[in-house]
């Protein structure tokens, strides 16, 4: 008979659209550190968003990676984590509608980005409050 999981390991949310870290990944503790402080600071909502620019090729879509990979980061948000990519130019109603469907909501049809956020903002408290954790 195969042991059972632990309670935390069983709350550990899934990684949704996270990036692999490279073969040669260095870590920056103290950016991990800073971003991680951010992202928990305010542990109580149902959802934690942390966003990071800089010059391409710095490294930021792989401190996003580490960060999402963090136990204590994905312990926070057992419901799962999810990474979305903006660049430079983010169409944001097709992300949107990419992150709704995400969440299980079928043909989520967000037309302009205000709107869509408050939607995502309703499914992910509804999603929070249905799992009784």
């Amino acid at each position: 008979m195969a042991p059972l999981p632990d309670r935390q390991e069983a709350r550990r949310g899934e990684l949704h659209g996270v990036l692999p870290l490279p073969e040669k990944y260095l870590v920056r503790e103290v950016e991990l550190t800073e971003l991680k402080r951010a992202l928990l600071r305010g542990q109580t909502a149902a959802v934690g968003i942390v966003g990071l620019r800089g010059l391409g090729g710095i490294g930021k879509s792989v401190l996003a990676s580490a960060l999402a990979r963090d136990d204590a980061v994905r312990h926070a948000f057992p419901d799962g984590v999810y990474f979305v990519p903006f660049g430079q130019t983010p169409e944001l109603v097709r992300l949107q509608n990419a992150l709704a469907a995400n969440l299980g909501v079928a043909n989520p049809n967000i037309l302009e980005p205000m709107p869509g956020r408050d939607r995502l903002r309703a499914v992910c408290r509804s999603s929070s409050a249905a799992d009784p954790g």
